[in-house]
């Protein structure tokens, strides 16, 4: 076996100071009083990746992926542990940060992969299939500061993946451009995978993580929960919180106790605040709650025709109940519901209330929002169902709610949902079946006459109504 990355026992500690002069005050006293709280944003994180494979790592904004992901990378020195990366690596951490936006998109490419550590002629040599991958090819001698946002990173993407590394490490930079762009790196990583390379990726996307990786880190507070298989641990991350079997194993920096089982996130601090019945947990399935600075749930239920639930059956009815607390009245706000596939991260349906022509009031203080669904058809499988309420445009996100939910479907209808059909089959006899022939029969010979019917130099038309009108105009000029 050989390791492209081994860590061992990493930690990393940042100081947080309550006042700026606090900072000073230990540098001209050192050593006589601690003015700064550690804040501990990896601690004691173990894992190993073998050469050739891609390991995907998921947890909660703020979990410390990031943080690992620039220790790997050498643009961020660890407090403690030891890390060692073997090979070239091509880091896609923050794209473009090297870009000048005086500077032309080919002058851009040059220095940027320069800095990557390319050098001019390996850049000259790739350049062309730089430039056909960012599909910028228009706009390429233009300054960069002329360039939508989506355009400024796929150059950048396009430059950073043809560094021609041994180890990539991607934070998120599968998100860039449209869809069609998107699913295009996917195939490129899918082919730099196919060639050996190792790959690190954070993605939020439980479809990249099953289909690309092979291995998945599941980061907590800074500890490692889990490495495992990837499907099995994206799983559990995305699906069922409270149910980690014990072939997911801990990492070894986690505090798990034999009364905690690994991955219940009651024990953290966004799960103390919240009720202990704020979403039904007799399924497993355990909501992902995102709030903000205005806005925060307060409780949030899913349920079927027989109450708090997250597994249905196809055409059941599925109505979300969600409460948020508002810091500021919003005037101008707008909320919407969402079900995702958890395979391929694809949209399957969303709509909002402004969308579907409903008058939203100003929303303040304690809001309820409900979201009725007569029939759900869709057919065996997990969803992610998502609730937001953003400002009117959707652009400014105040909260939302993932919640996973399962779908059963007793027939054998495959796919994602179910259309209703009316069936109908009848038997021809002999006679009915020659005249549909003689008619299918006539009208094939009338198409086939009808565009040479028109004659300017004969005069002539086969249309009777056309004689008709024709020989009317011949007795009136007469």
């Amino acid at each position: 076996m050989t390791l492209a990355v081994d860590v061992k026992g990493l930690t990393k500690a940042y100081p947080l100071y309550h006042k700026p002069v606090h900072r000073l005050l230990e540098l001209v006293l050192p050593g006589k009083r601690k003015f700064h709280e550690e804040f501990w944003a990896l601690r004691g994180i173990d894992f190993e990746v073998e050469r050739g494979e891609c390991v995907g790592i998921v947890g909660k904004n703020g979990s410390g992926k990031s943080t690992l992901l620039q220790i790997l990378a050498g643009t961020l020195a660890p407090t403690q542990g030891r890390v060692d990366v073997h090979g070239k690596v091509a880091a896609l951490l923050e794209l473009g940060a090297g870009f000048d936006p005086e500077f032309t998109g080919r002058e851009n490419v040059f220095n940027y992969g320069m800095t990557l550590g390319m050098s001019r002629r390996e850049v000259e040599e790739r350049f062309d299939r730089i430039l056909e991958f960012s599909e910028i090819e228009d706009f390429i001698e233009q300054p960069v500061k002329t360039y939508s946002s989506g355009m400024f990173m796929r150059l950048a993407f396009s430059v950073a993946i043809h560094v021609d590394p041994e180890v990539i490490i991607v934070d998120e930079a599968l998100s860039v451009g449209d869809f069609k762009f998107q699913q295009k790196c996917l195939d490129r990583f899918h082919d730099l995978k196919a060639e050996g390379r190792t790959i690190l990726v954070v993605s939020h996307s439980i479809g990249v993580i099953q289909n690309y990786c092979d291995r998945a880190l599941w980061l907590r507070r800074g500890e490692a929960v889990a490495y495992d298989n990837a499907e099995l641990v994206a799983r559990y991350y995305f699906n069922d919180f409270d149910a980690i079997p014990v072939a997911v194993e801990p990492g070894a920096g986690g505090d798990t106790t034999p009364d905690e089982k690994p991955g219940d996130l009651s024990s953290s601090a966004e799960g103390d605040a919240r009720d202990a019945d704020l979403v039904p947990r007799s399924e497993g399935f355990q909501a992902e709650l995102e709030d903000s600075e205005i806005a925060r749930t307060l409780r949030f239920v899913v349920e079927g025709p027989r109450g708090p639930t997250t597994s249905f059956t196809t055409n059941d009815p599925v109505i979300v109940i969600w409460d948020v607390e508002l810091e500021k009245p919003l005037p101008a706000a707008n909320y919407g519901i969402c079900f995702e596939s958890t395979e391929s991260g694809r949209p399957l349906f969303a709509t909002s209330a402004r969308n579907d022509g409903v008058t939203v009031p100003t929303l303040e203080g304690h809001v309820r929002f409900r979201f009725s669904l007569p029939r759900v058809s869709l057919l065996r499988g997990r969803y992610l169902l998502r609730v937001t309420v953003t400002n009117e445009r959707g652009i400014t996100m105040y909260a939302r709610v993932n919640q996973v939910v399962s779908f059963d479907h007793p027939g054998l209808d495959w796919g994602i949902v179910r259309l209703d059909v009316d069936y109908n089959a009848q038997c021809i006899g002999d006679a009915e079946s020659a005249d549909v022939h003689a008619e299918l029969s006539n009208a094939t010979r009338t198409s086939a006459a009808a565009p040479s019917a028109p004659n300017a130099s004969a005069g002539t038309t086969t249309n009777p109504r056309f004689d008709t009108a024709r020989e009317s105009s011949r007795e009136n000029s007469t």
